[in-house]
């Protein structure tokens, strides 16, 4: 967002209206333009929403007054109505609509959801029926079927590890058994989510599908999530086709590393032998991670190590062999640091997206007034295989005019689908042609309904009718003032200089004071040393050697208090000074001045004439206070080209 954008965001801001009024209530007319009292109350709510610092309406309508006035000498000059307004007005709109639509607001929810479930993690059993999601319905029924028997196997008794062995269609069975490490719900495809949060330790799930297929999952624990950690590792490569006296060369140089760091051999060191070459050269460190992330054996054993630098013994995973190191650990992140990743997450999830859309789908059908006149089921034999390579023509419809839908009073027909279709096919893997239709047919209500929702969003929310005309209305506020005052004043180098030479006193450097600051303890101490004080310049004489003199060593009776050379603010008694030396009460060559109220006596060595700098070293200041006078006579002139009338029945019902 540019600076023309950010001022335009801070000069109005959405808020909630006070409800006490009539909407269209008027608050006060502006050459004959009438100004509803809920489009000043969402300016003021903002403006004034530390409730220790809340002007009352009265003193803020001056404001808002001098405000309205600018835009509508905008309007009435027309800058509304230049493309480059337009263009600008509705690159913000794109950004500013997106948080008010129903498929943002879905997604928050999920995203929050999505957050609450990271904080709990489950160890499960698990099997899968593989099936894909574009499946034919017979092969989907049949798969379904399989997973049905395989629950009711399970709840007859038979060993879970065995039915997973004969029957997951999951790669890493054969390793796992079916028996998989802990991991936080939300890193479960979403369609089991739900039965893992609810469910109690050793429930079983019936089938639940997700894009990968059928999934039976049974909990066996559950725990809060676990930190993050940082750690480093030396690893020494160890698959399990090597043979017997390979391994077990392999165990020989894990632990003769590990008896190097006992002997305090440096761990980065040791690390360049890590056949892990990645890490070997970063003294063995690992990205962050947190449950899910390492391998159960290699994971356990860097959540075990408790201080930073403790290292554990040498771990053994389908890896090799691992020394770990614990560099750091952080609690899980919160969830506006991780608010853009879960968001991130949710959209790229397809049962979420199908989710989404369904929701989305279902609110905007009823509150849009959508109607279904027409089945797509003609674009069966209109759509070919040509669309999977991206070669599909909509001209192959031709003469297809039946109304598909209706939205409010808008129709959409089987033109209009078909030159979706051709606008959005892009190269993929063929699937039935019935399926891509009925997706694409999806595709086209969803955008449909989006697209009008998002058109008539000023209709049907009043926060994003508000918002929109404050930045409407700030755009115009900053290129007109930008026009009459802030480059206006830059320009007019005549009227610039001539300002200067008016106001040239308010210009000048502030007076400086070289002063002795004396406290006496009696009158004739005062006496005494306003002898000797006007005699300092004629003898030469030092603040030192006066003090000497006049207190005769008691400290109490005559001492200096400060001397040196002094601007307003430095000192009480230096202030009193140059206000003096201004006002007059102080003579021009005055020497000595007594304050009795303080019993202190200054003595005055020399004063810095002020003198007013040249223009050229405060241009920037003298620019800033011309702008100030250009404003001021601005706002006065549109004042009398549009008359201000204030409805003050109503303001004080605000007040």
């Amino acid at each position: 967002m540019n600076l023309k954008g950010i001022i335009a965001a801070s000069v109005l801001f959405i808020s909630t209206a006070i409800v006490a009024f009539a909407q269209n209530e008027t608050l006060l007319t502006i050459g004959g333009e009438s100004i509803p009292v809920d489009e000043f109350m969402h300016i003021y709510k903002k403006n004034n929403s530390n409730e220790f610092e809340t002007k009352k309406a009265k003193d803020y309508m001056d404001l808002f007054v001098n405000f309205k006035l600018k835009v509508i000498e905008a309007e009435s000059l027309k800058m509304d109505t230049a493309a480059d307004f337009k263009n600008e007005l509705a690159g913000y709109r794109d950004q500013l609509a997106k948080p008010y639509m129903i498929e943002n607001q879905i997604i928050e929810k999920l995203a929050k959801e999505a957050y609450e479930r990271s904080k709990t993690e489950v160890k499960l059993d698990h099997i899968l029926v593989k099936i894909s999601k574009n499946a034919d319905p017979k092969d989907t029924l049949i798969a379904h079927s399989k997973a049905i028997n395989i629950v009711q196997r399970i709840k007859n008794g038979e060993d879970f590890e065995k039915v997973a062995r004969e029957t997951s269609d999951d790669r890493s069975v054969g390793r796992t058994g079916g028996h998989l490490w802990y991991m936080p719900i939300s890193t479960m495809p979403y369609s089991l989510q739900k039965f893992a949060s609810s469910a109690k330790i050793n429930d079983l799930s019936n089938p639940i599908h997700s894009q990968f297929g059928y999934h039976i999952i049974r909990i066996l624990e559950k725990r809060p999530a676990h930190d993050q950690v940082k750690v480093a590792h030396i690893m020494i490569a160890a698959p399990e086709n090597l043979t017997d006296g390979e391994k077990a060369l392999k165990k020989v140089k894990i632990d003769s590393i590990y008896q190097e760091l006992r002997n305090k051999k440096d761990f980065a060191e040791l690390a360049k032998l890590s056949d892990d070459k990645g890490s070997a050269t970063q003294g063995g460190e690992l990205p962050w991670f947190g449950t899910g992330r390492m391998v159960p054996e290699f994971e356990k054993a860097a959540f075990e190590l408790k201080n930073k630098g403790d290292y554990s013994m040498p771990v053994k995973t389908s890896f090799g062999w691992h020394i770990i190191k614990l560099i750091d650990n952080k609690p899980i992140a919160t969830y506006q640091e991780e608010e853009k990743n879960l968001k991130s997450a949710v959209e790229k999830d397809e049962i979420r997206e199908i989710l989404v859309e369904n929701f989305v789908m279902s609110n905007l059908k009823n509150s849009l007034h959508f109607k279904q006149i027409t089945e797509p089921s003609a674009f069966y034999i209109f759509v070919d295989s040509t669309v999977y390579n991206a070669a599909w023509n909509a001209e192959k419809t031709a003469g297809a005019q039946n109304v598909l839908f209706t939205i409010g009073k808008g129709n959409f027909t089987e033109k209009d689908f078909a030159q979706f279709i051709e606008s959005s096919q892009v190269k993929s893997k063929p699937i039935p042609i019935n399926v891509y239709v009925d997706e694409k047919y999806s595709d086209f209500v969803y955008q449909s309904l989006e697209n009008i929702e998002k058109n008539d969003l000023e209709k049907t929310n009043s926060d994003f009718k508000y918002l929109m005309q404050e930045y409407h209305d700030g755009i115009l506020l900053f290129d007109l003032t930008d026009k009459m005052v802030w480059s206006k004043a830059v320009k007019d180098s005549l009227g610039l200089r001539e300002f200067y030479e008016k106001n040239k006193e308010n210009y000048r450097v502030q007076t400086k004071a070289d002063l002795s600051i004396f406290n006496y303890s009696d009158k004739k101490t005062l006496k005494n040393a306003e002898k000797l004080l006007n005699n300092k310049i004629d003898k030469n004489l030092t603040d030192e050697q006066i003090v000497k003199e006049i207190s005769g060593g008691v400290k109490e009776k005559f001492q200096l208090i400060s001397s040196g050379l002094y601007s307003k603010n430095d000192n009480p008694s230096a202030d009193k000074v140059i206000i003096g030396l201004k006002d007059g009460s102080i003579k021009k060559n005055q020497k000595i001045v007594v304050y009795p109220e303080t019993q202190t006596i200054v003595f005055i060595n020399k004063i810095e004439d002020s003198e007013g700098k040249p223009f050229e070293e405060i241009k920037g200041i003298v620019i800033s206070d011309y702008q100030n006078l250009l404003e001021e006579k601005w706002i006065e002139s549109l004042k009398k080209k549009y008359p201000v009338k204030i409805n003050e029945a109503v303001l004080n019902k605000i007040n």
